[in-house]
């Protein structure tokens, strides 16, 4: 039995969302079971009306459904909130606060109406909002690793979320497929997965959020030039040898372009960051042809431009930020990545026009008065008016 622990991605703000969530649903168990012992029928009461399924549906019940646990047992509330606390913060990150309730939030609603259109019994819990975040976290994420605690051997093992999440669906489809008498409600688990999964996909492909490079959508549209790549290497059998050897060189440079990132990105998560910018520098030699191949995942990039910043390699850091904004134009520290790039080039490189036109980008665009004045006073520099 695996039982997660957390994941070896950073997230880059705390998580505020999550733990809310996690408290505001823990005391309503608490009080609970307060009421259970002070007045059961009272208590019972609240979990009748505000379930979700049963014989008389009820709107509300598809939300407060979510803070409602089994009242004889700690386990079922436990069980959520651990994998609600593992999921929960990474996803936060990569939706932002108000986007990751309305997640959790329709994760449940769809996960309570597939179990009321399908089943005939009443429902309770979270699981459902759980497994729409982990959904979510398997599209965003499948490649990061979770930390697990081995019951087996008393161990921590590194399971990749793609295994984890998809054993987990798999597991909840059998379950369902053969009707295991467990009491969970495995169709409500598989309600919220589909959500997850569909709305992270739809976000990826709308370019709502910036795709990644190994992130689920970005995995697939790989798979898809590769199927392409060889389905054009065995036409060009026909049409002579030079086009597949060409094909043939093309794919192997992916290929190779695809592992150097992938080492740059396991030393920057390994926190050997003085290898990382060694290694990037090497990528950035070798691929220089290639127009984003440079470029890491958002958080690996940044954390790689901010350790040259560091260490004195200025040229590096700036190229890095110019990276990161090319790929992530969008991004919610833009200001702040535009900020710093202007300083680079203003204070470090001797690129003064370049480093006017972001510092001036900077203070059209933003509203923070720090970040205002930090511009400002950059611009007074370069003109001959700082220190």
């Amino acid at each position: 039995m695996l039982i997660p622990l957390g994941t070896d991605r950073p997230t880059r703000r705390p998580s505020v969302v999550t733990p809310t969530i996690i408290a505001l649903t823990v005391g309503v168990h608490l009080v609970l079971q307060i009421l259970l012992r002070t007045s059961p029928e009272r208590a019972m009461w609240v979990y009748d009306t505000f379930d979700v399924g049963g014989s008389e549906f009820r709107w509300w019940g598809l939300v407060t459904s979510l803070l409602l646990h089994s009242p004889d047992s700690w386990l079922h509330l436990i069980g959520n909130m651990l994998f609600l606390w593992v999921f929960g913060p990474s996803v936060e990150d990569r939706y932002g606060r108000l986007g990751f309730l309305g997640l959790y939030l329709l994760g449940g609603i769809a996960s309570g109406g597939v179990h009321t259109v399908f089943e005939a019994n009443p429902a309770i819990g979270a699981s459902g909002a759980i497994a729409g975040v982990q959904g979510a976290f398997l599209v965003l994420f499948p490649r990061t690793r979770i930390r697990c605690f081995w019951i087996f051997t008393i161990s921590i093992v590194l399971v990749p979320a793609w295994w984890f999440i998809g054993f987990a669906m798999a597991w909840d489809l059998l379950a369902h497929t053969f009707r295991t008498k467990d009491n969970i409600a495995r169709l409500a688990h598989l309600g919220g997965y589909g959500f997850g999964f569909g709305v992270s996909m739809l976000l990826l492909w709308a370019k709502v959020f910036p795709r990644e490079t190994y992130d689920l959508f970005t995995i697939f549209r790989q798979a898809q030039r590769r199927r392409a790549f060889k389905a054009a290497g065995a036409m060009a059998q026909t049409a002579g040898p030079r086009a597949a050897v060409r094909d043939e060189k093309r794919d192997q440079r992916a290929d190779a372009l695809a592992s150097a990132r992938a080492e740059v990105s396991a030393l920057v998560s390994s926190g050997d960051m003085d290898s990382a910018a060694q290694r990037y520098h090497e990528l950035v030699s070798r691929f220089s042809d290639e127009s984003r191949g440079a470029t890491l995942a958002r958080d690996a990039q940044y954390k790689l431009a901010a350790h040259m910043v560091g260490t004195g390699d200025h040229s590096g850091a700036a190229a890095a930020f110019e990276r990161l904004l090319d790929a992530y134009p969008n991004d919610r520290e833009s200001e702040q990545i535009r900020l710093m790039l202007g300083r680079l080039r203003g204070r470090y490189l001797g690129q003064d026009e370049q480093a006017r036109e972001l510092l001036g980008a900077v203070l059209e665009s933003t509203h923070d008065d720090e970040l205002r004045s930090i511009a400002q006073e950059e611009i007074d520099h370069l003109n001959g008016g700082g220190v």
